[in-house]
């Protein structure tokens, strides 16, 4: 149920930010390729997904970072006596606020902040190796 809320949540802003992408692309190249004979999956492999490489490779590194993050307000809110269940973020919260015990909880969320930058660092240089693509 997260996971499809998740999504759902995610498709409208992605799907701004992919339209943007392909209204970039220059039209004439999709004239050129029908001029040429490609049809419409055609254009789609050699010019629409080309075109957005460099947007999927940024928003893959942007994204991969908040991999360890796992929407504590939904999961939290969602919490009932049948479903109960701790991520990250929960373990954090009632470790340092309801057992205020500061210290593992401020040690868990740097963990988890660490994991997440070099999990970013590391997607951003084996883009860098692959593409030639780089964030940084």
């Amino acid at each position: 149920m997260l996971i499809g809320i998740n999504l759902w949540k995610d498709i409208g802003w992605n799907s701004i930010i992919f339209i943007a992408a392909i209204s970039s692309i220059d039209p004439q190249l999709y004239e050129a390729a029908t001029v040429d004979g490609a049809g419409k999956w055609k254009q789609m492999l050699h010019i629409t997904l080309p075109g957005l490489a460099m947007t999927m490779v940024v928003l893959f590194v942007l994204r991969i970072g908040s991999l360890m993050a796992s929407n504590f307000e939904l999961v939290y809110g969602l919490q009932n006596p049948f479903i109960d269940f701790d991520v990250i973020d929960t373990v954090i919260y009632k470790q340092g606020l309801l057992g205020r015990n500061y210290a593992n909880a401020t040690a868990l969320g740097f963990v988890r902040g660490m994991i997440a930058l070099s999990l970013t660092l590391g997607a951003n240089f084996i883009s860098k190796k692959v593409n030639k693509i780089s964030i940084i």
